[in-house]
């Protein structure tokens, strides 16, 4: 294991400096021109103080953020990559937190930056790349770096309505990189498909993995993402043998009809995680890759990868997908709404720990406090993150990730998990995809889902397999569920539509 996160992209620079590291649409670098790059601006960035927060606010699908990620490690900084599309109030209300020292950016993002800016400096990637590598300087950082020191910031989505910065240390990122290529394999062969904007957590396996063993990326377009008939072809034709989405943005693909018995021979790591896979479309992508296996896993911006399996049958009995055994170094507990450790096999509330884990949230030690806890049970001085998630281990040793602790509810007089529905709609023939959520203020359980049956024909079909109070109030059926930047089931939106005078219009 090495001692810096740079090390990867020293050790692959020097023994495969002219292996294509990044191709896209228009070009490519290798990994000389990486490391070249990335020191560069490195040291374009010298007299900042060490442990500057560095914003890289580029277009979140471009292979030049990787050089800006590195750029600002080199100089002695933590980097955060953020998502240009955001509104600019809520791009403030990040900056805010952020604080940063300097804005490295494109042409694409150059006004959105300098918008943001408020007097903070903003470079040209492009420009501070060309910058000389000044050796003494980087050197000088590196002596004094440690594993422990703050490598990047992933905002996430807050309860509050405010941005959260989820702080993760170089040691963290390590830890991450040495097991995620034990526990999948990966080596200088296998072709990376990456479609995860860069300020998603997922990005990641994008990123650390591939320049540790010196393998390609390949960026997927944004013309072959749009359509699963050439996302497929895409993937054929570039031969990928990696491809981690999100369930959602898998489903479609399957739904499209473009998924052929044996269609994709090169894949081997079909990997998802961050919502639910019904096991109808799960089936359809482990048929389509002969030569590999589907992989779900359990994590989060949090926590990183805590377990994951190769899924080939589907799930026993009513229960969910398991995420498969955790990883050798994370260690789990399941207390229950006290705060008691419950019997192995009882679901509840999962805390995790390992050296994965992020440290803290960004200015926010309220928050930090409730959810970086030090093991409740007293057993240990672990430090364990409260995930809000309800799942347990099999007899096995699997992990079922059943939802989240705020899915429980009060409906028509009864308590219910919204799990029940989810499952009946998944299971239901003629439903392709769905998003259900409780309306609190109004009391009201709303499901809007895409596919051929009517709602009238979705109802009929709730009432053969739910009891009555867990039917939802209303079913509206869309031509298609509205997308995050990441890929997830958008249900902000669909929460904000149903909001409009609890009357649905077209999205």
């Amino acid at each position: 294991m090495p001692g810096h996160i740079l090390a990867y992209l020293e050790n692959t620079a020097r023994a495969h400096g002219g292996r294509t590291a990044y191709a896209f649409e228009n070009g490519s670098f290798d990994y000389s021109t990486l490391l070249r790059s990335a020191k560069g601006i490195g040291s374009s960035l010298r007299g900042l103080p060490k442990g500057f927060m560095g914003a890289v606010l580029m277009d979140v699908h471009s292979a030049e953020n990787v050089k800006a990620f590195f750029g600002i490690v080199y100089a002695g900084g933590c980097y955060t990559p953020l998502d240009p599309a955001l509104p600019g109030e809520r791009l403030r209300m990040v900056f805010d937190t952020l604080r940063p020292a300097v804005i490295l950016t494109d042409e694409k993002c150059r006004s959105i930056a300098e918008a943001c800016a408020d007097g903070v400096p903003v470079l040209l990637c492009a420009e501070a790349e060309k910058t000389d590598a000044d050796e003494g300087f980087l050197s000088d950082v590196r002596a004094k770096s440690r594993p422990e020191d703050d490598l990047c910031v992933m905002y996430t989505s807050g309860s509050t309505g405010v941005p959260k910065g989820v702080v993760h240390s170089m040691g963290s990122m390590i830890a991450y990189t040495e097991a995620t290529i034990r526990k999948y394999g990966f080596t200088e062969d296998t072709v990376y498909g990456s479609q995860s904007p860069f300020f998603y957590a997922n990005s990641i396996i994008d990123i650390y993995p591939p320049v540790a063993t010196g393998a390609k990326v390949c960026m997927i377009p944004p013309s072959a993402l749009s359509f699963p008939k050439r996302l497929i072809a895409w993937l054929k034709e570039h031969r990928i043998t990696e491809l981690t989405m999100t369930p959602s943005s898998y489903i479609s693909a399957a739904n499209a009809g473009v998924l052929q018995e044996g269609c994709l021979p090169d894949l081997k790591y079909a990997v998802m995680c961050g919502e639910r896979m019904p096991w109808k479309q799960m089936d359809q992508w482990i048929r389509a890759v002969p030569n590999g296996h589907a992989w779900y896993f359990y994590g989060s911006t949090e926590m990183y990868s805590v377990s994951v399996s190769r899924v080939d049958r589907a799930p026993s009995g009513d229960g969910a997908l398991p995420s498969g055994k955790p990883f050798e170094e994370v260690s789990l507990l399941f207390l229950d709404e006290d705060g008691h450790e419950v019997p192995a096999g009882t679901p509840g509330e999962i805390l995790v720990s390992s050296p994965m884990t992020a440290d803290r949230y960004l200015r926010n030690p309220e928050l930090s406090a409730r959810v970086f806890v030090k093991d409740p049970t007293g057993k240990s001085d672990r430090i364990y993150v409260r995930s809000g998630d309800i799942g347990y281990l099999t007899a096995e040793g699997e992990l079922v990730v059943e939802g989240r602790r705020d899915d429980q509810i009060k409906h028509r007089g009864y308590r219910m998990e919204l799990g029940d529905l989810r499952y009946a709609l998944d299971h239901t023939d003629g439903v392709d995809e769905s998003c259900c959520f409780f309306d609190r203020e109004s009391g009201s359980l709303v499901c809007f889902y895409t596919g051929a049956l009517t709602e009238r024909e979705l109802e009929s079909a709730l009432k053969r397999r739910l009891a009555r109070y867990m039917l939802p109030d209303a079913c509206i059926r869309l031509a298609h569920l509205p997308r995050t930047q990441s890929g997830k089931t958008d249900l902000s939106a669909l929460k904000r539509e149903w909001a409009s005078e609890r009357k649905p219009s077209s999205i």
